[in-house]
This record gives C-alpha cells, structure tokens and sequence, in this order.
C-alpha cells in the first residue's frame, strides 16, 4: 500500500508515509523534556513510524497555558528517536489567549480581547512592537531545537495557538498592520526559515474552525496556498474544543 511507500519531505527521506503528530504527555517537570519523553517517543520510532512530531515547545517563557508545558527542546528525545534510524521535528507555539493565568500569575495575551470561551479569561491586547518581537521569539526556539539535533520543527497554528487567534477573523480584530491576518504567520515561518537552513520546517493548521465566524476550509486553503513557498509540509485539524454545541450548531464567537 502506498501508506508504506517512502517519502522525501525537504532534505529527509522517510522510511514510510506514517507521522506520529504532536500531543500533549503531561510528562514535562518545571518546564523541562524528561527522560520519560526520551522513552515515550523512542518507543513510537521503534514501532515503525516513518516521523515523530513531538509535543509543543512554547516560544516565550510566558506562555504558560499549563503546569506541564515544556518551554526548551531537549537532546535526548532527538537521540533516542534517532536511534531507530527515524527523523523528529518539534513542534513550536505560543498558546495566547488559550491559557490559565494560574501558572503565569499574568493576564493572557491574545491579538484582540476576546475571551477563550473555555479559559475565559479576557486577554491583554498584544501590541504591534509585542508581535514583531514574538517572530524573533520563534526564530530562537527554532534554532535551540536544530540545536538540540532534531531534524526541524513545525509551528502550531491549529486549534490552541496565538497563530490561530491570528489568522481567524473570530479573534483577530486589528486595525494595525496585524489586521492582514496572514502576517504574522508570514513573518513568522520566513524568520525560522532563516533560522533553521534547510532542516525541515511545516505548520500546523486550523482547516476549519466550525465557528460561523471564524476559519473556514475555502480561507484555510488560501491561506495554504500563500505559504506553500515558505515550507515543506502542511498538517491541518479539525474544530475547536468549543465550536459547537450538542446538537451540532455551530457556535459565535462570544465578545465582551
């Protein structure tokens, strides 16, 4: 089956078509890869998956969306996924205004001030100069993860990440030049472009939000279109935690 084929993605050469994406383990400790991670995703190389796309690195110190979040790769995960003679990527985010100021003992941050319907939290308006240092935020946690030997990283701009917030017309209410909603994921993917080389560099995207007001699939392929020249590969989900409701109705963004 085609499933089984091998696969070049940028410089790498995949064994097979299979990718173990990015989830949350819960096995991060102050911040910090454990030698638990190293295990767990071993374990997943050697099960025969042709990429492993470990869970997120946040970007900014921050972004503490919470308690178990791991904010710095670590070089015993890429070793021990190499050791199966299979490439790893990490995935990079900051999570806005889809986090708990419990941990961070600070108000949220998001594009505009519109709660997350789960946090609920109304976040502090991110300013332009915020932004833009943000992109550089990316650049240096790209280049601690080729660092640390992993083989590349992709951003998170699906369901929980500031990119999201961005890019959706439910949460990004700009009037600055944030307002193109592509921006800053543009600047984003050209400067860890720049970080990384030629290591591999894909994103992760919302291809609907299921929200009457937010990302639809004819804006997410636009979206795609538009990128296509800046990575190697595009991953998409599917909704958010809160879009609808149980009787399938799509929901609003709530305002405040």
């Amino acid at each position: 089956p085609r499933l089984f084929t091998p696969l070049d993605l940028g410089p790498l050469s995949l064994a097979n078509r299979i990718v173990f994406t990015a989830h949350l383990t819960n096995y991060a400790v102050d911040g910090a890869f454990t030698a638990q991670h190293a295990a767990y995703y071993g374990e997943r190389a050697a099960g025969g998956t042709g990429l492993v796309i470990t869970e997120e690195v946040s970007v900014h110190p921050d972004d503490r969306p919470y308690e178990k979040l791991a904010n710095a790769p670590d070089g015993r995960v890429a070793d021990a996924v190499h050791a199966h003679g299979v490439p790893v990527l990490a995935q990079l985010n900051h999570n806005g205004a889809q986090a708990d100021g419990t941990y961070s003992r600070a108000a949220v941050v998001a594009p505009s001030p519109v709660p997350d319907p789960q946090f609920r939290e109304v976040p502090r308006v991110l300013t332009t100069g915020e932004l833009a240092g943000l992109v550089e935020d990316y650049a240096r946690a790209a280049e601690a993860v080729v660092a640390a030997g992993f083989d590349g990283v992709e951003i998170q701009g699906s369901h929980s990440s500031l990119v999201r917030q961005l890019l959706s017309p439910a949460t990004n209410r700009r009037t600055d030049r944030y307002a193109d909603r592509d921006l800053f994921l543009r600047e984003v993917l050209t400067a860890v472009r720049e970080a990384v080389g030629a290591k591999v560099l894909g994103v992760r995207l919302a291809g609907d939000e299921l929200l009457s007001d937010g990302i639809g699939l004819g804006e997410a392929v636009a979206t795609v279109r538009g990128l296509a020249r800046l990575v190697d590969h595009v991953t998409t989900s599917i909704g958010l935690a809160s879009a609808t409701d149980v009787d399938g109705t799509r929901r609003t963004t709530p305002t405040t």
